[in-house]
């Protein structure tokens, strides 16, 4: 009797974790979105009481657009997830990574390892989806979009080298800050990152090999 008391709300808890882990994801990309629009798209003449508005409505656009998709075809709504997640990923992670701890990474390199990791992963998706092809995991739509995003970024750091602006924008995101509070505070953050580093390389490593590989040998 217990038991069958405990398993709704078991269940309930559950669904309220994954609902709270699905709208922050959204509006976490939401707002990458906006971002996106306002600082690469907008022109910089823009105030910042306009670059708001248009990041808000660039946000809704997109909501509305995801919101019809989901209700025109909802068998399809991981699909969706999975596909723009992809997407994000293998076009902007090493972007973002690379654009705060490479010094060589400039301008051209961050536009073109972007441009060509979104139309790698597109591109394998779109010729996988309208072939019928079931890639082993090595040959994932995510992994070329990957690949292509170094290619870019090297490529376009080398025929654009970072300008001296580059730089020193890069530089002034390692000041640290001079009061006593801040520096403890910043103390902490690089104990933390460490922490998170290591983290993230053993749920990598679970998942490769208690999910990438038994998966691909089972096809």
């Amino acid at each position: 009797a217990a038991d069958a008391r405990a398993a709704p709300v078991i269940g309930m808890l559950l669904l309220i974790g994954i609902s709270a882990a699905g709208i922050s994801s959204a509006s976490t990309f939401l707002s990458l979105i906006g971002f996106s629009v306002v600082n690469d798209i907008l022109p910089e003449a823009e105030s910042d009481r306009k670059k708001l508005a248009s990041s808000r409505w660039a946000m809704l656009a997109v909501s509305l657009v995801v919101l019809a998709l989901a209700y025109l075809n909802p068998p399809q709504i991981f699909l969706i997830m999975y596909f723009g997640g992809t997407v994000i990923a293998g076009a902007w992670s090493l972007v973002a990574f690379g654009s705060v701890w490479s010094r060589r990474l400039s301008r051209c390199g961050a536009y073109l390892g972007m441009l060509l990791g979104f139309l790698g992963c597109v591109g394998a998706k779109a010729i996988y989806a309208l072939r019928g092809i079931t890639p082993p995991v090595w040959a994932d739509a995510f992994f070329i979009g990957i690949v292509l995003s170094i290619l870019g970024a090297v490529i376009g750091s080398a025929l654009r080298p970072p300008t001296q602006a580059e730089q020193l924008a890069r530089e002034r995101l390692f000041d640290a800050p001079t009061g006593p509070d801040e520096a403890a505070a910043c103390r902490k953050d690089r104990r933390l990152w460490r922490v998170y580093l290591v983290f993230g390389l053993c749920v990598g490593l679970f998942f490769l090999f208690f999910y990438a590989i038994p998966y691909s040998r089972a096809l």
